[in-house]
């Protein structure tokens, strides 16, 4: 049975200079994901002010081309084009509620205070999926008594050498485990392959830092 239309959007900010930052997790995974299952690599796509691939059957990416509090504008421009119902998007991103390394999965509910996801949600409301990967509020392996006040700093903060040698190979996993479990699932209920992929997710270990 061929999988229904679904779109995986890795949320970041474009450029080099935001490249290594912990807010741009979401653009780690999904890059990790079309290396192993995109058909031709990333190609832009003015329209959807986006670089978009194509995977497996009708599983489609993207990575927003507008800076990371315009995410919704890319969005909701994929989601008009394929017709597809939000619940027929998984987001990507990063959380600084959740420790480091912590994957946490869900169908619908808020934006926790990430500018990306207030501005999917404005764009196309509140009903898609989200995978959150936690960056913490300090760096990984900091003591609890050095949180930062000053939330962007962290988020647009590079990944220390130490915290990059355990998030990459966690976002190759977790990028397959999408791929695998949500992506490719031939279940046309989205809600159904959501439970499938956090079943998955929630059996993830938290990585600790060397």
């Amino acid at each position: 049975m061929t999988p229904p239309t679904r779109l995986i959007v890795g949320l970041g900010n474009p450029g080099g200079t935001y490249e290594q930052n912990r807010h741009n997790i979401g653009f780690w995974v999904i890059d990790r994901l079309a290396a192993h299952h995109a058909r031709g690599g990333w190609q832009n796509a003015s329209k959807f002010k986006a670089n978009v691939a194509r995977a497996h059957g009708n599983l489609h990416l993207a990575k927003p081309q507008t800076y990371m509090n315009r995410s919704g504008d890319s969005v909701a421009a994929l989601v008009r084009f394929y017709r597809l119902d939000p619940a027929a998007v998984l987001i990507i991103s990063d959380d600084i509620d959740l420790a480091f390394g912590k994957v946490r999965t869900r169908l619908g509910g808020g934006h926790g205070g990430h500018n990306g996801l207030r501005s999917v949600i404005a764009a196309i409301g509140e009903g898609f999926a989200r995978v959150k990967v936690g960056v913490g509020r300090t760096p990984a392996g900091a003591p609890t008594s050095a949180v930062r006040a000053d939330t962007a700093s962290h988020v647009l903060g590079n990944f220390g050498k130490a915290e990059k040698a355990t998030m990459e190979p966690l976002a190759d996993s977790i990028a397959q485990c999408i791929v695998e479990h949500w992506g490719m699932n031939p279940a046309e209920d989205h809600a159904a392959a959501h439970k499938a992929l956090q079943a998955k997710l929630g059996q993830m270990p938290l990585p600790s830092v060397a």
